[in-house]
């Protein structure tokens, strides 16, 4: 994150018989759409952890430990593991745009593009005045950040001032080899896809030799500027130029210099790539044996959980398992934290009528929340369970609408 540039400052009045209250229903209700596609997504991730914990506590007893370096045909069929130093991929991994070639045991390879913008923030201060009025002070912010991907910048207040280049000469990417052969075993795409360790490519000059040719150097102007990272600074021209200048003068920003602006930073625009390679040097493998050759894949369960992994190091069966748990346990923990800030903040709109119902509301989006959970995690959909689920969500459903509450005033 770079410094801070602060943008205008508008005052807004409304009266108490403005149509604040109706502006708060019409967040409530794209709050309440929000809600439950991240309720959706959640539900999910709950019942894939729960899935996962089964087939592990179902197979934790049928892994058989094999000799690496040694294919048993009798293990045909079953659930193997084995841990070996030698991996060969069977394809090399090439990047034509940079004309970047992967280490030779390079599993997989990703290119990173990162785009320097513009991130507007609004900072908002509300009081009363002597008259009971709410007055509003909303006040603009500006920081540049390197993102994964372009921020569309026309609606900003200061757009002509804070503008973001629309530039991606050459999008994030993901490369990876077919099969790779694991000691005596032969590891299908599938079992590949499950490693996670990456680490960034720091090239020599003999690997950089070939980029001076490439389209990233030639035509984008690309640097490598070391560490593994390769920079294009966004060189604005002619037309675009004039164009923003006119644009800032019409928005009054064309003599708006700040502090900040004499620190160096990189213009929005800028765009720096980095390349990622998964490149084990030992690997810890659980996976189905699918033939008498050692062709390892997926092993499904009995409730059709697929499984299959490779990790770079040693570990053992159980490791392995309880690393995986760990890992997507992480993403259940975040959606838990994000649908309990949703509730907090839904029912604080409620406040400005009364602390009941703040309440109700919070509590019909629980009632919500338990009718998506027993939806996808229930075994059976025509068990008693799920009628209880089916009655608690549409109770929840009819509790959230701001009409029922106005028409329960009313009467």
């Amino acid at each position: 994150m770079f410094g801070w540039r602060t943008g205008r400052t508008y005052v807004r009045r409304y009266s108490r018989s403005s149509n604040s209250e109706e502006k708060n229903k019409v967040l409530e209700y794209i709050l309440f759409f929000i809600f439950i596609v991240v309720f959706y997504f959640w539900a999910s991730n709950e019942h894939y952890e729960r899935e996962m914990r089964f087939a592990f506590d179902e197979v934790k007893e049928e892994v058989v430990h094999s000799n690496g370096n040694h294919v048993n045909y009798y293990n045909e069929g079953k659930l193997v593991y084995f841990t070996t130093n030698e991996v060969i991929p069977s394809d090399v991994l090439i990047d034509q745009d940079f004309q970047l070639i992967s280490p030779p045991n390079a599993l997989k390879m990703k290119r990173v593009e990162e785009y320097c913008q513009w991130i507007e923030i609004q900072e908002h201060h509300t009081r009363e005045d002597n008259q009971g009025n709410k007055v509003e002070y909303v006040t603009y912010h500006y920081t540049k950040e390197w993102v994964s991907s372009p921020i569309i910048s026309v609606f900003y207040d200061q757009a002509f001032a804070h503008n973001n280049p629309q530039r991606q000469p050459f999008p994030s990417k993901y490369w990876q080899t077919e099969t790779a052969q694991a000691g005596a075993y032969t590891l299908t795409s599938p079992i590949i896809s499950s490693l996670k360790s990456f680490h960034t490519y720091e090239l020599s000059p003999n690997e950089l030799a070939p980029y001076m040719s490439s389209l990233a150097y030639t035509l984008e102007k690309f640097n490598y500027i070391g560490g593994g990272y390769f920079y294009s600074a966004y060189e604005e021209r002619g037309t675009l130029l004039f164009a923003r200048l006119f644009g800032q003068f019409i928005e009054g920003s064309l003599l708006d210099y700040q502090l900040v602006d004499l620190f160096p930073q990189c213009t929005a625009g800028d765009v720096r790539v980095h390349f990622e390679v998964a490149t084990p040097n030992y690997i810890s493998v659980v996976g189905k044996q699918v033939d008498e050759k050692g062709t390892i894949g997926l092993w499904r369960t009995s409730r059709d959980f697929e499984l299959g992994y490779i990790h770079d190091g040693i570990f053992s069966v159980e490791e392995i398992f309880e690393k995986e748990l760990s890992d997507h346990h992480w993403l259940v923990v975040i959606f838990r934290v994000v649908i309990s800030l949703l509730i907090h903040f839904c029912a604080c709109l409620y406040f400005d009528t009364s602390l009941f119902d703040s309440l109700l509301f919070a509590f019909s989006l629980s009632f919500i929340s338990l009718f998506f959970a027993l939806t996808f995690l229930i075994l059976y959909p025509f068990s008693i369970l799920s009628g209880i689920a089916l009655v608690c969500g549409a109770a929840g459903i009819a509790f959230s609408f701001p009409s029922f509450h106005d028409d329960r005033k009313n009467n």
